[in-house]
């Protein structure tokens, strides 16, 4: 039989989850953001890069949507 465990000191003062910049949550989050804004900025330029090599826009073979 496994005997319980022993507590040496006490715990209760300490937090139970850090709040702001000190949670591991947030900085996920943050992360999210800025991959998602580079996603969206590289979609941005790219448009504006493939569209600024044509005469016309839309390219001839394709229609507008």
């Amino acid at each position: 039989m496994i005997p319980p465990p022993k507590f040496v000191g006490d715990l209760a003062e300490l937090p139970t989850h850090a709040f702001g910049h000190r949670s591991l949550t947030w900085w996920g989050v943050v992360a999210f953001f800025m991959i998602e804004g580079t996603a969206f900025a590289m979609a941005f330029g790219a448009y504006f890069f493939l569209a600024g090599a044509e005469q016309t826009w839309p390219p001839q073979p394709w229609g507008p949507p």
